[in-house]
């Protein structure tokens, strides 16, 4: 896998725990119009245990990359790493934050991707 494949893994985590919550929310939001059956009850325990199963993985996984991320020795390849992978902007997010066109965002994340594999192979 490669770093970015590595990267990018998180970000899908990320996204499926928020749609987790946003079903959790609605299936808790229904069970208090109804009234909480076993099965119900049960229900909304798993979405529980998936989350909090989800969650753990994601800080965990979210923590390793933050480690990858601070030994890289230009400031703007650890903005837009961080930016893109751990606060999950978009590509018109991060370059508005940073100030930047675009097209040098992406030319700088592709460069800060090479840099951050050089420290995952040193790991």
């Amino acid at each position: 896998m490669t770093t970015k494949e590595w990267f990018e893994k998180v970000r899908e985590t990320d996204k499926e725990i928020r749609a987790l919550k946003r079903e959790f929310l609605i299936a808790d939001e229904f069970s208090e119009e109804s009234t909480k059956t076993g099965a119900c009850v049960l229900s909304l325990k798993a979405y529980e245990g998936k989350l909090f199963a989800l969650a753990e993985r994601l800080f965990s996984e979210k923590t390793e990359i933050f480690r990858v991320i601070i030994r890289l020795e230009k400031t703007p390849h650890r903005t837009i790493l961080s930016l893109r992978y751990l606060t999950l902007l978009t590509w018109e997010e991060i370059a508005e934050e940073m100030d930047m066109s675009l097209r040098h965002i992406y030319r700088l994340h592709n460069e800060a991707l090479v840099a951050a594999e050089k420290i995952v192979e040193q790991l």
